[in-house]
């Protein structure tokens, strides 16, 4: 009866050898409706969660579909956003979780994410902003933290699957004031400008239109992911992090 509505959110997995563990929905949906998809990632060691998050709005402006969900590890997590000094919601017991509404990426749309604890972060998204197939696609969120890389030398062929375009759109979370070079088949492309994130020192951009092997560099730390959308398919994940 624990699990109706819930699934096994909040399952502490244990092994005695190296294991590799994907977690999500195969037939989901944030709302109720006939429509649903595919929301998988792999997930890490507890080891490796943080306790500084940024999450980047998908296209939808549906803040029910638009979420992001905090599992606690550890008893009595706090849970704070856009730097405030109130939680916004305390998670009690280990393995217990709050969804964070999609209100709280404001007009900047995106959202900076504390705990008191580390905890891990699971972003629910859309790839289009519309009320007829409502499909949800969701990521493992990657903490920011100084082990970050600066840069993702190669991602090839962004904005294609198979011979399928899908438009090669990228988000790129950094420190304000970092400098931040986007190449696209070796050749320069403007980032276009840096949208700062409300209650964090960090700036992010969103660039779309990119096509063939595209390099990302910049002088600090880069959170560097990647969507894609045709039609009513789509799809997301990152390339840093962990």
């Amino acid at each position: 009866a624990n699990n109706v509505g819930k699934g096994m959110i909040g399952s502490l997995i244990s092994s005695n050898k190296p294991i590799a563990a994907s977690c999500g929905s195969w037939g989901g949906n944030r709302k109720d409706h006939n429509n649903v998809d595919i929301g998988i990632d792999q997930i890490v060691p507890t080891s490796k969660l943080g306790t500084e998050y940024v999450a980047v709005r998908g296209a939808s402006n549906n803040n029910t579909h638009e979420r992001v969900m905090i599992v606690a590890h550890e008893n009595n997590t706090e849970v704070y956003v856009k730097g405030q000094a109130t939680p916004i919601a305390t998670i009690a017991a280990a393995g217990g979780h709050y969804e964070i509404d999609g209100s709280h990426y404001g007009a900047t749309r995106a959202m900076y994410i504390e705990t008191s604890k580390p905890a891990a972060a699971f972003q629910f998204m859309m790839g289009k902003d519309n009320n007829l197939f409502q499909t949800q696609g969701m990521n493992f969120l990657p903490p920011i933290n100084c082990r970050l890389a600066s840069g993702v030398n190669n991602i090839p062929d962004i904005s294609k699957i198979g011979n399928r375009n899908y438009g090669g759109a990228v988000s790129i979370v950094t420190l304000q004031g970092s400098t931040i070079s986007i190449t696209q088949n070796g050749n320069p492309v403007a980032p276009g400008a840096a949208k700062a994130i409300p209650g964090s020192n960090y700036v992010y951009y969103k660039k779309s239109g990119l096509s063939g092997e595209v390099a990302i560099q910049t002088n600090s730390v880069a959170l560097i992911s990647i969507v894609g959308q045709n039609d009513d398919a789509g799809y997301g994940g990152f390339f840093t992090g962990f």
